[in-house]
């Protein structure tokens, strides 16, 4: 009886030392696509704050410029998802892939702005 209480106290702390090494590490942020609505909001948002003197034409024009690349990007993701469904070949797979890296690679950099001038929930 004792034995079994010993070996179970020793893979609880061996489960605990596991967990406090895991929160411990630094954790690494993954790149992340948006969708349509969260960035015509955040464009939305940054024109409130424009509007109410909070946020420069330019800095606005900024938001709004990442914005149209995105919204192009994601027209494009979505005609090579298509694409790749319809033909399963290499070369779509391969349009598909790059569609979708432009994609992330502007949904992270709008939610930077956000984050850098203070838009919506990025505050």
């Amino acid at each position: 009886m004792i034995r079994k209480r010993i070996i179970l106290a020793a893979i609880c702390m061996l489960l605990l030392s596991v967990a406090c090494q895991q929160c411990s590490t630094v954790q690494t942020t993954k790149p992340y696509e948006i969708g349509k609505v969260t960035a015509e909001t955040i464009l939305y948002e940054a024109r409130i704050l424009q509007n109410r003197g909070e946020l420069s034409e330019q800095d606005f024009e900024t938001v709004r410029g990442i914005y149209d690349k995105l919204k192009d990007a994601q027209d494009v993701a979505i005609n090579a998802r298509m694409s790749l469904i319809q033909y399963h070949s290499a070369g779509a797979e391969t349009q598909a892939e790059i569609a979708m890296l432009e994609v992330v690679n502007l949904s992270s950099e709008l939610l930077r702005l956000a984050a850098k001038y203070k838009i919506g929930g990025a505050q």
